[in-house]
């Protein structure tokens, strides 16, 4: 069981895949849908021009496209920055730049901690059979 917190209402809710809990879902994929049709008919729609035609709130917008389900002109909605180093961008968190660094300094650490693990593993293991065992 992993809680998580809704990101529509702000509910705890058992996470099972999506970010919001299975009360907001419904209304969730609605706007996403209505979101969807309009840009296929206007694709370089703004976020606010998306925002007052299809009646879906901006920051359920900016959600969507900070969960990389939109991609929205970057000419066209300059309101979305690199959470980084805050270059505009179009599309997800990070610029392309960040998330090559971000993913680099993570595969690093990993790196770091998996050799700390096998130093770690290499002293001896006592069970509770053994120490059982040795108590009798």
């Amino acid at each position: 069981m992993s809680l998580s917190n809704c990101k529509r209402c702000g509910k705890l809710f058992d996470f099972q895949g999506h970010k919001v809990c299975q009360e907001c879902l419904p209304k969730d994929t609605e706007d996403f849908a209505k979101i969807w049709e309009y840009l296929s008919k206007r694709p370089s729609a703004a976020v606010l021009e998306l925002s007052r035609e299809t009646g879906v709130e901006p920051a359920v917008i900016n959600r969507f496209r900070r969960e990389g389900r939109l991609v929205i002109d970057p000419k066209k909605g300059g309101d979305h920055f690199c959470a980084a180093c805050g270059i505009p961008i179009h599309e997800g968190r990070f610029c392309s730049d960040c998330a090559t660094q971000l993913r680099n300094e993570m595969l690093m650490a990993n790196n770091e901690l998996g050799s700390r693990a096998e130093v770690k593993m290499k002293g001896k293991v006592h069970t509770m059979d053994s120490i059982k065992k040795k108590r009798r």
